[in-house]
């Protein structure tokens, strides 16, 4: 089976006057090409990644990053590229975590650039926190080591959350949803929200 081989995207194809992504149907896109793909090879010594984005995967760039405009949507992708290659030795492995995170990014579907920042570093966030979780496991036998990285992840952890907390703040654009669970009326009308407790137990009226 030989390989299609991919033609590097220029700025003078297919973009509008506005600059903004040309958008196929994703469905009319190939299963293998719904996330993109990086390759990582040596050259004079130095390890080189290059992502090269064929015609038909402007459109999975575009899911991937939520950006419309073309340098902007590259600069998101090539930027996460870097935080997640940075201190990973060997070609496999660089071209594994790079390819790994294409994928992330396409799964999550960020829906606009704000959302793509955003997810981006919640990628390379989640990665560091694992990495520390396996320094610190790895280390156990020596205390101080282990407080370290077992620290630094909890911090991460706590950034994810943050970092998550915002993210569906501006899915849900502000709203705020309350949910009521228990609502107990007795007599005079009054109705009151929450477990009440009679008599030394807790009421299971509902």
């Amino acid at each position: 089976m030989t390989n299609k081989k991919k033609s590097v995207v220029k700025k003078e194809i297919p973009v509008k006057k506005s600059k903004e992504i040309v958008k196929p149907f994703l469905s009319d896109i190939p299963e293998e090409q719904k996330s993109l793909s990086a390759s990582v090879k040596k050259k004079g010594g130095a390890t080189q990644c290059t992502l090269v984005i064929c015609k038909e995967e402007i459109a999975v760039l575009a899911k991937s990053t939520g950006c419309k405009n073309f340098a902007a949507a590259t600069y998101l992708i090539t930027s996460g590229m870097d935080a997640i290659m940075s201190g990973i030795n060997g070609v496999e492995k660089i071209e594994k975590s790079s390819n790994d995170y294409l994928s992330m990014m396409a799964e999550l579907k960020p829906k606009d650039a704000f959302e793509g920042m955003l997810v981006s570093q919640m990628g390379v966030n989640y990665v560091q926190a694992m990495d520390c979780l396996r320094m610190a496991a790895a280390n156990k036998e020596y205390s101080k080591i282990y407080e370290r990285f077992q620290n630094q992840a909890i911090k991460l952890m706590r950034l994810y959350n943050q970092q998550l907390e915002t993210l569906d703040k501006h899915r849900n654009k502000g709203r705020q949803k309350m949910t009521v669970k228990h609502v107990h009326v007795h007599d005079g009308g009054q109705a009151i929200v929450g477990t009440v407790t009679q008599g030394g137990g807790a009421s299971n009226e509902k």
